[in-house]
C-alpha cells in the first residue's frame, strides 16, 4: 500500500532535479544569472530547501492522529 506513494515521491524527486539540470542554460538566460547564481541553484542549497520541506511534510503526515 506504501509501494505506490513511495515510488510516485521518488519519481517526482528524480525528475525535479533533472529537470533543472536540463534546462539550466535555458534557465541562465532567461533569468539573466551568473555561473555562481546557477551553481548555487542547482547545488547544496537546492537539496537543503528540498530537504527542509520535505521534512516538513513529512512532520505534518506522521502528527496525524489516525495511524491504523
Amino acid at each position: 500500500m506504501m509501494l505506490v506513494p513511495l515510488t510516485a515521491v521518488t519519481v517526482m524527486n528524480v525528475v525535479a532535479r533533472q529537470l533543472i539540470s536540463i534546462l539550466s542554460p535555458t534557465i541562465m538566460e532567461d533569468l539573466q544569472l551568473s555561473d555562481t547564481q546557477l551553481g548555487l541553484l542547482k547545488g547544496n542549497e537546492f537539496a537543503l530547501l528540498y530537504t527542509l520541506l520535505g521534512r516538513r511534510r513529512l512532520g505534518v503526515l506522521t502528527d496525524e492522529p489516525s495511524h491504523r
